[in-house]
């Protein structure tokens, strides 16, 4: 079916519920988490785990943080909440794109993905537990660069150490885009790099762990003591699960956060995702933080 508008692209997609199944899937699957830790696809909105501690709920959007709720029902349980994002499409889409339909579902399994990794590793909301990237500073797990344009050896060897040293293996890192060119330059005393870069046969590695970039949206590149560069640890380590597919609504006039329909001549759109994620130790995670 041809498109002329984003908006009925949109609506047309909030009624097909194989559409929504597909985005759903999509984002939820292409998120750098999900390749570290692959979430539980719930069949109930209430998930139970092995290692109990307390219950964060929370996602953002781009540009704006969304809180909705928190909740815990017993030791090793855990609620799945209704979790909103913001998504922003442009109405300059229709004349750029020869299938709308095709560009509005990438842009928008985009966006959910990364909202799903910045607030599964950001989380810094004071009314609910931490993400990632605060539990892993919580345990004294963090070590700071002595540059924020370089990641040496001995920096990335002793952020391992400390996931080690807790008792636990790293099977993973999360990295942010803006320190690739760092890795890929970075040779230990010796001339042995510690970051393998991808090829047809494997993905990104350091140390031999699988190794995922993430965009500044995600770990930003700022050039703020104690901004993440890096985060490394057992992922086994966090619980994560969504239910049911997105519901999404659209919005042609009016604001919100930081994006005008009006002025700024989009469709906003409203995502909302059913899910929850936890912690379980934050011993098994570390983080390289600027200097």
């Amino acid at each position: 079916m041809a498109f002329d508008t984003v908006a009925e692209v949109i609506n047309a997609i909030s009624g097909d519920s194989v559409t929504l199944n597909n985005i759903t899937e999509q984002a939820v699957f292409n998120s750098a988490i999900a390749r570290l830790k692959a979430p539980v696809r719930s069949t109930s909105m209430v998930r139970r785990w092995v290692y109990p501690r307390d219950l964060t709920a929370h996602f953002a959007g781009e540009g704006e943080t969304k809180t909705i709720a928190s909740g815990v029902l017993s030791d090793g349980y855990y609620q799945l909440l209704p979790m909103s994002l913001i998504v922003p499409l442009s109405n300059s889409l229709t004349q750029e794109a020869s299938n709308l339909q095709d560009v509005v579902v990438a842009k928008m399994v985009k966006a959910i993905s990364e909202g799903i990794d910045r607030e599964i590793l950001r989380n810094t909301d004071s009314k609910f537990d931490a993400g990632v990237v605060a539990a892993a500073v919580a345990a004294s797990n963090s070590k700071a660069a002595a540059s924020a344009s370089a990641i040496t050896y001995a920096e990335m060897n002793d952020t391992f150490s400390l996931v080690n040293a807790d008792g636990f293996e790293v099977s993973g890192v999360v990295v942010r885009a803006g320190s690739m060119g760092a890795l890929r330059a970075s040779e230990s005393t010796g001339g042995n790099r510690f970051f393998v870069p991808a090829d047809a046969q494997r993905p990104n590695e350091i140390f031999g762990a699988r190794t995922e970039v993430v965009t500044g949206n995600v770990l930003p590149t700022s050039a703020t003591t104690g901004e993440t560069m890096a985060v490394v640890g057992d992922w086994d380590y966090l619980d994560w699960a969504t239910y049911g597919n997105v519901s999404i609504r659209t919005f042609e006039e009016g604001t919100a956060g930081v994006y005008n329909a009006l002025t700024q001549n989009l469709v906003i759109v409203r995502v909302e995702l059913w899910a929850g994620y936890k912690v379980l130790d934050g011993n098994a995670f570390a983080v390289l933080v600027e200097p």
